[in-house]
């Protein structure tokens, strides 16, 4: 008899034939096995093909090291085995000139072609030989695969208990189903693949559309924690709960979690035009460029700006956000300098994480009441970046100046507009603190300026405004150190003339301080009370 194919007719025929007539009976003819992958073609193609088709630099983006590898596509996106399919790639490469050579020499080539062509053509790309089973159980497009069969039984899979046991590690048959589904034909990565890996034994959704998944479960980008299932759907305990794949079209149902749901968010799911909107994850901030995005487009949240404003407009609850980009000053757990995102499972976790105290000053400068050194908003503390210079010394106690009482420096409002709250003008919506210069700088009608060029302070009264000019350093450079840290740097010894409400004044020539200052320094200029030096007032 020749090569039969398999059938359930055909196997129930012959123990039919065989129970009427016995053992001896010649008119019995077993059907011939379908040629299969256990027991020919694996052990072919890992012989004759695997040393150049194997890991990740296999010839041609094929592997032939496993069943599920060689019925995938190559380079050119078409599957290498169809079944029926005469025209199969992995045929019609040994018509190519020298290729047949690596099935062999002369008739033994010629035999392992013939082999490989019946499988494919005839035999419906059987993996093994079962009583129970068609050949092709194992291929996902064929109808009768193994996968389709419990779909249609309603995902029960209680006909496939009845064989391989309880626990589908072998049963009466003793074929254990975990050789292949390692965490239970139940487990979720059955049907949707890993959820953290594109293989094995496949991407994270088994679907003809796979969609945002994989993005969402792995988050490419690395701007944002992979998210759990829970976050669009109810994770069911087991594969029969409602909610999971008994919906009338077998889809399962979008019902939205905790960071989609977060701070009060509404998130809607539109099947439809397959979009999502109103999500934490994608509208938690206002201004945001892609705030409903579609499920099956891909980009779009690589950047910033995808999700919300850069920086957003307003806060969530409603208030203004302060509108700097400098994202660090306010985030630096999550952020740096650069706009990396550090810490991924801060970032779109339905929570904004903040500098501790950033409701207060010191929560973000230190400075006036907080330990030296002054830290600006980026954490720098070295007096040379431009945001530090000499804050130290202006806001700390000095050899020279002292607020009322002696024990600390100039207020921030000398240089500075001081906010009430984070997103007052003038605070940050510069990108930058704003020099807007008050109290002892502007005493007796000088008129200080800033160049952010140079980094210089000019005309003010601190620095000798009012005197003769006659300073070695009247306009110090922000970021300089020690150019004010003796007599003369500000003003000459002694100044020509002091200049006071737009009158310039005479200034005796004389060198003793004391004699006319002694409430403020002593014969060996030594500062009796720093606060009366420098505060804006002249004291005789």
């Amino acid at each position: 008899m020749g090569h039969v194919k398999w059938s359930l007719g055909s196997g129930l025929l012959c123990f039919a034939l065989f129970a009427t007539f016995g053992p001896g009976c010649s008119r019995v003819v077993e059907p011939e096995l379908p040629t299969s992958w256990k027991t020919e073609i694996g052990p072919l193609l890992a012989s004759q093909c695997s040393p150049c088709h194997t890991g990740a630099s296999a010839d041609g983006s094929y592997r032939t090291t496993s069943y599920a590898a060689v019925l995938e596509d190559g380079t050119d996106a078409v599957s290498n085995a169809i079944a029926g399919d005469e025209s199969s790639r992995l045929l019609t490469i040994f018509e190519e000139a020298g290729h047949l050579a690596h099935l062999g020499e002369g008739e033994v080539a010629t035999e392992r072609l013939a082999v490989l062509r019946r499988w494919v053509v005839e035999d419906e790309l059987a993996y093994f030989w079962s009583a129970a089973h068609p050949p092709s159980i194992l291929d996902p497009r064929a109808e009768a695969f193994h996968g389709a069969t419990v779909a249609a039984e309603g995902w029960t899979l209680s006909s496939c208990r009845n064989c391989h046991g309880s626990d589908y590690r072998g049963g009466a048959v003793q074929a254990d189903c975990t050789s292949c589904h390692q965490n239970s034909p139940e487990a979720c990565d059955t049907c949707h693949g890993s959820a953290r890996n594109a293989a094995p034994p496949r991407p994270v959704y088994a679907g003809n559309d796979p969609g945002a998944h994989q993005a969402h479960l792995t988050i490419p980008s690395g701007r944002f924690a992979a998210l759990p299932c829970g976050t669009c759907h109810v994770v069911p305990a087991s594969l029969g709960d409602a909610g999971h794949v008994d919906g009338a079209d077998g889809a399962a149902e979008v019902t939205f979690g905790a960071t989609a749901t977060a701070n009060g968010a509404t998130p809607a799911y539109d099947a439809t035009s397959g979009t999502c909107s109103g999500t934490y994850c994608h509208a938690g901030r206002s201004g945001g460029g892609t705030p409903a995005p579609s499920w099956t487009t891909s980009g779009g949240f690589t950047t910033c700006d995808g999700c919300h404003g850069a920086p957003p407009p307003t806060l969530s609850d409603g208030s203004a956000h302060p509108q700097m980009t400098s994202c660090v000053a306010c985030h630096p757990a999550t952020v740096n300098a650069a706009g990396d995102i550090i810490d991924v499972s801060l970032h779109g976790n339905g929570f904004v994480e903040t500098r501790a105290g950033i409701d207060q000053c010191d929560g973000c400068h230190t400075g006036p009441g907080s330990p030296t050194p002054f830290m600006d908003t980026q954490g720098n503390t070295a007096s040379t970046a431009p945001a530090v210079g000499a804050h130290d010394f202006h806001a700390g106690p000095s050899a020279f100046h002292a607020e009322s009482g002696g024990t600390v420096g100039y207020a921030c409002d000398t240089c500075h507009l001081v906010p009430t709250a984070l997103g007052d003008a003038g605070h940050i919506d510069g990108g930058g603190a704003e020099v807007i210069f008050g109290g002892v700088a502007t005493a007796k009608g000088a008129t200080p300026t800033w160049d952010p060029a140079s980094r210089t302070c000019s005309d003010v009264y601190c620095h000798g405004a009012l005197l003769d000019g006659g300073g070695t350093s009247p306009t110090p450079a922000w970021n300089a150190q020690g150019v004010q840290t003796v007599c003369g740097n500000c003003h000459a010894l002694p100044p020509a003339q002091v200049t006071s409400s737009g009158t310039p004044t005479p200034h005796p020539n004389m060198t003793t301080c004391s004699a006319c200052h002694a409430s403020v320094i002593d014969a060996n200029f030594v500062f009796i009370d720093r606060s009366l030096h420098n505060n804006g007032q002249v004291d005789f």
